[in-house]
């Protein structure tokens, strides 16, 4: 994976402040933290980081299938437990915020 750009690495504490100076050691000024499955998981990450200043660009991937059996997330509706595709994607935007609106 290195040859891609992609290194697994095995730290002592997980926290966003080692992860970021180990990467700093390394030369590298980019780091992505790929927040699949449960938020619970990157919840102390996360505080960290907008406690602490230190994300710059957080980028949101709004996929045209929900699937809530998969998410882990604890707000979508645990009931559901099937997939719904959505059609008709469509952005909008509003002052600072962007909504995406699609059809079931």
């Amino acid at each position: 994976m290195t040859q891609k750009g992609i290194e697994t690495v095995v730290l002592d504490r997980l926290s966003l402040t080692t992860i970021l100076e180990y990467s700093k050691q390394r030369g590298s000024c980019s780091v992505l933290l790929d927040l699949r499955g449960s938020l619970g998981d990157f919840e102390e990450l996360l505080r960290e980081g907008i406690e602490q200043n230190l994300l710059q660009k957080i980028v949101m991937e709004v996929l045209p299938v929900w699937s809530e059996s998969e998410s882990g997330f604890p707000h979508v509706l645990n009931s559901l437990g099937k997939r719904l595709k959505l059609k008709s994607l469509q952005p909008e935007i509003s002052n600072q915020s962007v909504f995406i609106e699609g059809y079931f």
